[in-house]
Protein backbone atom coordinates (compact mmCIF):
# COMPACT_ATOMS: atom_id res chain seq x y z
CA UNK A 1 0.00 0.00 0.00
CA UNK A 2 2.07 2.85 -1.29
CA UNK A 3 -0.80 5.28 -1.80
CA UNK A 4 -0.95 6.58 1.81
CA UNK A 5 2.80 7.17 1.67
CA UNK A 6 2.45 9.13 -1.56
CA UNK A 7 -0.30 11.29 -0.06
CA UNK A 8 1.68 11.99 3.10
CA UNK A 9 4.87 12.77 1.20
CA UNK A 10 3.08 15.21 -1.12
CA UNK A 11 1.46 16.93 1.86
CA UNK A 12 4.76 17.14 3.75
CA UNK A 13 6.46 18.70 0.74
CA UNK A 14 3.71 21.30 0.58
CA UNK A 15 2.48 20.22 -2.82
CA UNK A 16 -1.25 20.55 -2.36
CA UNK A 17 -1.66 20.74 -6.12
CA UNK A 18 -0.91 17.00 -6.26
CA UNK A 19 -4.11 16.31 -4.38
CA UNK A 20 -6.21 16.95 -7.52
CA UNK A 21 -5.25 13.44 -8.61
CA UNK A 22 -6.87 11.88 -5.56
CA UNK A 23 -9.92 14.14 -5.68
CA UNK A 24 -10.50 13.38 -9.37
CA UNK A 25 -10.06 9.65 -8.74
CA UNK A 26 -12.63 9.77 -5.94
CA UNK A 27 -15.15 11.75 -7.96
CA UNK A 28 -14.63 9.52 -10.99
CA UNK A 29 -15.09 6.38 -8.92
CA UNK A 30 -18.31 7.69 -7.40
CA UNK A 31 -19.64 8.66 -10.83
CA UNK A 32 -18.76 5.33 -12.43
CA UNK A 33 -20.34 3.34 -9.60
CA UNK A 34 -23.60 5.27 -9.85
CA UNK A 35 -23.58 5.09 -13.67
CA UNK A 36 -22.96 1.35 -13.89
CA UNK A 37 -25.33 0.54 -11.01
CA UNK A 38 -28.14 2.08 -13.06
CA UNK A 39 -27.20 -0.10 -16.04
CA UNK A 40 -26.65 -3.21 -13.93
CA UNK A 41 -30.33 -3.31 -12.92
CA UNK A 42 -31.28 -3.86 -16.57
CA UNK A 43 -29.16 -7.02 -16.93
CA UNK A 44 -31.27 -10.16 -16.34
CA UNK A 45 -28.69 -12.07 -14.27
CA UNK A 46 -28.29 -12.81 -10.58
CA UNK A 47 -25.08 -14.84 -10.33
CA UNK A 48 -21.64 -14.60 -11.87
CA UNK A 49 -22.22 -17.79 -13.81
CA UNK A 50 -25.37 -16.38 -15.40
CA UNK A 51 -23.44 -13.22 -16.21
CA UNK A 52 -20.72 -15.21 -18.00
CA UNK A 53 -23.31 -17.04 -20.08
CA UNK A 54 -25.11 -13.76 -20.83
CA UNK A 55 -21.92 -11.90 -21.75
CA UNK A 56 -20.21 -14.60 -23.80
CA UNK A 57 -23.25 -16.26 -25.35
CA UNK A 58 -21.90 -15.60 -28.84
Amino acid sequence: MIEPQMICSSLLKGQLSDMWLYWSAGIGSAFSVSFFAHLWRKVPVKTENEFLFFRYSG
